[in-house]
């Protein structure tokens, strides 16, 4: 049901499943937390964006809170609490050296030994005039650069930001710009509060988020056959569509349920690149809204389709507001075309040029660096209450026939690949807009509406079955990778038009492993990523997993 949100994109019914959708949201969310709370703190909200690693640390025995039953999220961390922290996290022995390595950190302090711990593998050196300090604060500067010392990591390439209250000659700022890029640290009003205490429910935001990163490696560097692997977890009540590689290792894609675009740094941590709601309506769900701006200002209704021109610049298929909108990476929103029926996909050609899937006109369009749109495919249909009924045909121009598509891609000849997800089929359209079928047939339409009945079947061409692809991606050697959503998994097509898939065990669920046992909850959009992997946004489980191929 949740599927139909956003793959069956007829707006008589959006509203009606998309309420169904937030409920079952709901109930699932709340359900996982329900398993997750042995431990309470009377002062530890669970909404609370800190619980989860917090509960991660606390099943790890790594972190506890105070006697009284309280965790105090909001105080500053002191350096002695650092210290115990990190010793066990690390999975130290705490040390009980007759001889204190700091002279205010006598034998009785209760955070002696594991200070004495990290003084000895030179994690922590102190002060020049041999103290440590334990009681005092750690600034938020402070827990950037432990962060990235302590787990054996550089700062990458930094994003040019515009952080008011960090000159560039501050101590720290290569690591606090990392840290923000990567989500360890947050902004407010852009503001960064470099050297303000960090809080504790902050410090373990950052230990658990390291820990995480740390154990994915781990499990990556002992894989031997393909094995699909969870990348990072999203919003449990969002509803991630499709994804876009951003600067350096970091991932932009749409969350059309809460009407904005998310990014993950480095480090797998989600934050807000541009977008807000309004509210919530009558059922709860969240109210987007039209309007251009800053980060904070500026307003999506149902944003789907991203594409990155690879110099800083994203563009938006803004579906509910008709439009299409650019958005930088300090997340100011332009608009750039509107007047659109629905647009979902969308692609960047070598020229600067824009193709949209314009889902519920059922074609194809091709817009210019000033705007213009033509019509490169699509057209001719018959209209039945207002709305043109998609239908099926190759041939070129307006002589084809598209059912909502949605996905794009292109390749380096100018190729578009088209997931025409009413009819099933996975399309083909030349720079001159002339339309073929690369993969999947059928003709039966579902009961009572225009769509096509989905299916499952391997083969080459025709003899393929599909059920609602969704998104898509092709390589530099013309392979295309297919996320089949009410098929659960990832299909790929060879450049002779062989369809297999490549992972997934066609039900529904949340399993990662093997790639034919894995299990996926609606995929809707493909990445290909690093190392010949494949990052696949696993929308019902509000989840990034990545498909790694054999080592």
């Amino acid at each position: 049901m949740r599927y139909k949100v956003t793959v069956k994109s007829n707006f008589r019914i959006v509203k009606i499943l998309g309420i169904i959708a937030f409920f079952l949201l709901m109930l699932l969310a709340l359900s996982n937390l329900g398993r997750a709370e042995e431990v309470e703190f009377s002062d530890f909200d669970k909404q609370n964006q800190a619980w989860p690693y917090a509960k991660y640390l606390i099943d790890r025995n790594i972190i506890s809170g105070y006697p009284d039953g309280t965790f105090r999220p909001e105080e500053p961390a002191t350096r002695a609490e650092l210290a115990i922290m990190l010793v066990k996290q690390k999975n130290m022995e705490p040390l009980t050296s007759q001889n204190p390595s700091f002279i205010d950190v006598p034998q009785d302090h209760f955070a002696y030994s594991y200070i004495q711990a990290l003084a000895e593998e030179k994690y922590v050196s102190g002060y020049h005039d041999k103290t440590f300090k334990p009681g005092q604060n750690i600034s938020r500067a402070e827990l950037a650069t432990l962060f990235f010392r302590y787990f054996d990591r550089k700062p990458g390439q930094l994003i040019e930001r515009n952080i008011v209250d960090l000159p560039k000659n501050h101590w720290a700022y290569k690591q606090v710009v990392a840290a923000v890029d990567a989500g360890i640290l947050d902004l407010k009003e852009g503001k960064v509060e470099p050297d303000q205490p960090a809080t504790r429910a902050r410090l373990v935001f950052a230990l658990a988020v390291g820990e995480m990163n740390k154990q994915q490696i781990q499990d990556e560097s002992i894989v031997k056959g393909a094995q699909v692997l969870t990348y990072a977890v999203l919003d449990p009540f969002g509803v991630p569509s499709f994804g876009v590689k951003g600067e350096g290792h970091s991932i932009v894609f749409s969350d059309t349920q809460n009407h904005k675009l998310e990014v993950i740094g480095s480090y797998k941590v989600v934050s807000t690149l541009a977008g807000k709601s309004t509210g919530q309506d009558e059922y709860g769900m969240p109210i987007g809204g039209y309007k251009d701006g800053t980060a904070t200002g500026a307003m999506f209704a149902a944003p789907k389709g991203i594409a990155h021109d690879g110099h800083g610049t994203f563009y938006v298929a803004d579906s509910e507001n008709g439009a299409i909108r650019t958005v930088d990476w300090k997340g100011n929103v332009k608009t750039f075309v509107k007047g659109l029926n629905n647009p979902i996909g969308i692609a960047l050609g070598a020229n600067g040029e824009i193709y949209v899937a314009e889902t519920l006109n059922h074609r194809i369009l091709k817009i210019d660096a000033q705007g213009k749109w033509t019509v490169l495919a699509g057209g001719g249909y018959k209209v039945e209450n207002g709305e043109p009924v998609g239908t099926f045909a190759d041939g070129k121009g307006d002589a084809a026939k598209f059912n909502e598509p949605q996905g794009l891609a292109i390749d380096d000849e100018g190729y578009l690949y088209v997931a025409d997800t009413g009819n099933q089929r996975i399309r083909k359209v030349s720079p001159e807009g002339v339309v073929t079928t690369l993969a999947g047939s059928e003709n039966d339409l579902i009961d009572w509406t225009s769509y096509v009945e989905g299916g499952y079947q391997d083969g080459y061409g025709e003899a393929s079955r599909f059920n609602f692809p969704v998104g898509l991606a092709v390589g530099k050697d013309k392979t295309v990778y297919v996320a089949d959503s009410l098929n659960h998994c990832i299909r790929v097509i060879s450049p002779e038009g062989k369809v297999s898939t490549l992972a997934g065990a066609m039900v529904p669920g949340r399993v990662d492993g093997r790639a034919s046992l894995a299990q996926f909850n609606t995929p809707t959009d493909v990445l290909l990523w690093e190392d010949s992997s494949i990052l696949i946004i696993d929308q019902g489980n509000s989840l990034i997993r990545q498909y790694i191929p054999n080592k």
